[in-house]
């Protein structure tokens, strides 16, 4: 019982909604049933984790009709199907109770059927207010689309005498933005993706020229605009002036996008400013602007959009332009959210940084030292980090065996790794021991000046210790 549907689905509720749902169980209005309640009861009795010699079928029989009623799993599995239902509907409720829409929108319905026409045409001018001040999203322009299609609808059916055009152009229109709202935002999520992994192609042979959206009425709505420059940012090769067209929109046009949808439309700018600013001063300018807009509007710090990615570029380019302080300060941001212990790893990673940038060396070791890396990438930056301290700290057999110990790791793991970042890693390896080898060999001997494999990791830190 403990890996049923019926506690994997339990298990996701916190308390508040715990105790909601058992007042749902227990309301005869939604259960006449007292044995569900019982159910309820025995499995809120167990704290998480729920273990299979404790949370069974026949403990659940015995706590709800006691010890001398023969057993019956088929009705234990009848009930927690019961009770799974139930859940089902709880959960339904309460996330359709905050949705304004899905009210208006039946009540819309209702009037209809029974003819209140006051109150329908009304509920509707309500609905059509709200759009404009909600987030401008998928959603709710398919919402605007169903509205129009019930508006006409009930046109047709309850006041068309033959004359009129009972809304058709109002639903139409609904349906085009929807449409092609859409179907740029996929077009760019598919471009996007075919730039990132090899062989990602289009398959469907259905397809809709979205260029002509440039030349028609739809790009003068502000959000089918939008698209329309990300869409011609991911699919051209001069990607300069597509990148300022927007960069400006999203930047000065004040418009309610979804933060999910805005995350998603400034990594297109990202990407893209990896490929077009080719002087590293220049990109790491840019890309610093792009993530301080971000901050300041309240997107990057956002629980939808957070990921341990994020937290590594962002301190990587603030460490990059020497902003150390703007580094901390997000680090901060990013520890008083409630969330914050889900990236751990990746926070005590980039505290190390921070503070091997600050020549804290011993403090590096520390936080290393101490943290537990599950994540195979992670730990390919740790062990770069690692190396890099010992040599500032002059920890010469430390950092053989670091080296060594790192170059049989991604032997081992090459298989999970890229072809290009694994020749940078082997080539930082190979170029450090070289170095080693000349500054501690006795007696020193004249060399030629060491020459930079490519690719490299930690290209600018090599430089700089050569």
């Amino acid at each position: 019982m403990h890996d049923t549907k019926l506690i994997r689905l339990y298990k996701t509720l916190d308390d508040q909604w715990k105790k909601r749902f058992q007042a749902f169980v227990d309301s005869p209005y939604y259960n006449t049933n007292p044995n569900l309640c019982k159910l309820l009861e025995f499995i809120a009795s167990f704290e998480s984790p729920y273990h299979q010699e404790e949370l069974t079928r026949e403990k659940g029989f015995r706590y709800i009709f006691g010890r001398n009623k023969p057993l019956n799993i088929s009705y234990m599995t009848k009930l927690s199907s019961k009770l799974t239902k139930l859940l089902e509907q709880f959960i339904s409720l309460e996330i359709s109770k905050h949705s304004s829409f899905i009210v208006d929108y039946h009540m819309m319905e209702y009037y209809a059927k029974h003819g209140i026409e006051n109150e329908y045409l009304n509920t509707y001018r309500q609905i059509n207010k709200r759009f404009n001040r909600e987030d401008i999203s998928q959603e709710t322009y398919y919402h605007r689309f169903i509205v129009e299609q019930e508006y006409n609808r009930y046109l047709s059916t309850q006041r068309d005498k033959g004359v009129g055009d009972v809304h058709f152009d109002s639903t139409i229109e609904a349906l085009d933005v929807f449409y092609f709202l859409n179907k740029l935002i996929y077009e760019c999520q598919r471009l996007n993706r075919s730039q990132i992994i090899k062989g990602f192609e289009r398959k469907s042979e259905h397809i809709v020229d979205l260029d002509q959206i440039g030349k028609s009425d739809f790009k003068e709505i502000p959000i089918i605009s939008i698209w329309f420059d990300a869409y011609q940012l991911l699919k051209s090769s001069d990607k300069l002036i597509h990148y300022h067209h927007l960069k400006e929109e999203l930047v000065n046009i004040n418009l309610p996008l979804p933060i999910p949808q805005l995350r998603i439309l400034f990594t297109y700018l990202e990407n893209a400013a990896i490929k077009i600013f080719r002087k590293r001063e220049e990109l790491y300018a840019e890309l610093l602007f792009l993530y301080e807009h971000q901050m300041n509007n309240d997107i990057l710090l956002d629980r939808q959009v957070l990921v341990p990615i994020i937290i590594r570029n962002y301190v990587t380019v603030a460490l990059r332009t020497q902003n150390i302080p703007m580094a901390e300060s997000f680090i901060s941001k990013v520890e008083e959210k409630e969330f914050h212990r889900e990236f751990m790893e990746d926070l005590e990673l980039s505290k190390a940084s921070i503070l091997f940038n600050k020549k804290a060396y011993p403090e590096v070791l520390d936080i290393i030292n101490r943290l537990k890396i599950n994540n195979m990438f992670l730990k390919i930056e740790e062990r770069r980090l690692r190396i890099k301290t010992y040599f500032h700290l002059e920890m010469e057999d430390s950092n053989f065996d670091a080296l060594n110990s790192f170059r049989v790791f991604l032997t081992e793991h090459k298989s999970r790794i890229s072809e290009f970042h694994l020749q940078s890693n082997r080539n930082f390896i190979t170029t450090l021991l070289r170095l080693l080898k000349r500054e501690y060999s006795y007696p020193r001997k004249e060399e030629k000046p060491l020459e930079i494999p490519q690719p490299i990791e930690e290209k600018e830190w090599i430089k700089s210790i050569i």
